[in-house]
Protein backbone atom coordinates (compact mmCIF):
# COMPACT_ATOMS: atom_id res chain seq x y z
CA UNK A 1 0.00 0.00 0.00
CA UNK A 2 1.47 3.47 -1.02
CA UNK A 3 1.61 6.19 1.29
CA UNK A 4 -0.24 9.14 1.18
CA UNK A 5 1.63 12.42 0.53
CA UNK A 6 1.52 15.28 3.29
CA UNK A 7 -0.95 17.83 3.00
CA UNK A 8 1.41 20.62 2.48
CA UNK A 9 3.61 18.49 -0.23
CA UNK A 10 4.06 20.27 -3.47
CA UNK A 11 4.65 19.08 -6.51
CA UNK A 12 7.63 21.03 -8.32
CA UNK A 13 8.88 21.44 -11.56
CA UNK A 14 12.15 20.67 -12.31
CA UNK A 15 13.83 20.74 -16.03
CA UNK A 16 17.15 18.54 -16.28
CA UNK A 17 20.45 20.08 -17.34
CA UNK A 18 22.12 17.57 -18.99
CA UNK A 19 25.96 17.76 -20.42
CA UNK A 20 26.64 14.50 -20.98
CA UNK A 21 25.18 11.35 -19.56
CA UNK A 22 26.40 11.10 -15.74
CA UNK A 23 25.13 14.65 -15.68
CA UNK A 24 22.12 14.87 -12.86
CA UNK A 25 21.72 18.54 -12.29
CA UNK A 26 17.87 19.46 -11.40
CA UNK A 27 17.22 23.20 -11.37
CA UNK A 28 13.80 24.10 -9.78
CA UNK A 29 11.55 26.64 -12.38
CA UNK A 30 10.09 28.78 -9.51
CA UNK A 31 9.87 32.29 -9.83
CA UNK A 32 11.15 34.63 -6.81
CA UNK A 33 6.94 35.12 -6.08
CA UNK A 34 6.61 31.17 -6.11
CA UNK A 35 8.76 30.88 -3.33
CA UNK A 36 7.70 33.69 -1.24
CA UNK A 37 4.42 32.35 -1.26
CA UNK A 38 5.72 29.65 0.15
CA UNK A 39 7.99 30.91 2.91
CA UNK A 40 4.43 32.59 3.67
CA UNK A 41 2.61 29.08 3.86
CA UNK A 42 5.00 27.68 5.95
CA UNK A 43 4.85 30.90 8.45
CA UNK A 44 0.79 30.47 8.57
CA UNK A 45 1.47 27.21 9.46
CA UNK A 46 4.08 27.54 12.13
CA UNK A 47 1.36 29.42 14.25
CA UNK A 48 -0.42 26.64 14.78
CA UNK A 49 2.67 24.47 15.58
CA UNK A 50 3.01 23.57 19.33
CA UNK A 51 5.52 20.93 19.27
CA UNK A 52 9.24 21.90 19.33
CA UNK A 53 10.29 19.48 16.49
CA UNK A 54 7.36 20.67 13.97
CA UNK A 55 7.97 24.52 15.01
CA UNK A 56 11.71 23.93 14.39
CA UNK A 57 11.33 22.34 11.23
CA UNK A 58 8.38 24.92 10.02
CA UNK A 59 11.09 27.98 10.59
CA UNK A 60 14.00 26.26 8.88
CA UNK A 61 11.66 25.53 5.43
CA UNK A 62 10.30 29.63 5.20
CA UNK A 63 13.99 30.77 5.91
CA UNK A 64 15.14 28.08 3.11
CA UNK A 65 12.13 29.43 1.08
CA UNK A 66 12.91 32.86 1.68
CA UNK A 67 16.71 32.29 1.20
CA UNK A 68 15.79 30.75 -2.36
CA UNK A 69 13.52 34.15 -3.40
CA UNK A 70 16.37 36.59 -2.44
CA UNK A 71 18.87 34.18 -3.91
CA UNK A 72 16.35 34.24 -7.39
CA UNK A 73 16.09 38.14 -7.00
CA UNK A 74 20.20 38.31 -6.93
CA UNK A 75 19.98 36.07 -9.69
CA UNK A 76 18.29 38.25 -11.46
CA UNK A 77 19.80 40.88 -10.76
CA UNK A 78 22.94 39.88 -11.66
CA UNK A 79 21.75 39.03 -15.26
CA UNK A 80 20.43 42.50 -16.04
CA UNK A 81 23.64 43.60 -14.70
CA UNK A 82 25.78 41.73 -17.14
CA UNK A 83 23.16 42.76 -19.88
CA UNK A 84 23.69 46.30 -19.18
CA UNK A 85 28.02 46.48 -18.92
CA UNK A 86 27.64 43.82 -22.16
CA UNK A 87 25.82 46.58 -24.03
CA UNK A 88 28.40 49.60 -22.32
CA UNK A 89 31.49 47.78 -23.87
CA UNK A 90 29.68 47.31 -27.22
CA UNK A 91 28.98 50.99 -27.66
CA UNK A 92 32.48 51.99 -26.41
CA UNK A 93 33.88 49.67 -29.50
CA UNK A 94 31.86 51.50 -31.72
CA UNK A 95 33.56 54.27 -31.29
Amino acid sequence: MEAAAPRHALKIDVKRHSKGPQSYAYFPTMTRDEYLKLAERYRKVLKTAKEAFTRHHLETMERSYRTLADSERALRKSGYMVDALGKLGDSDKAK
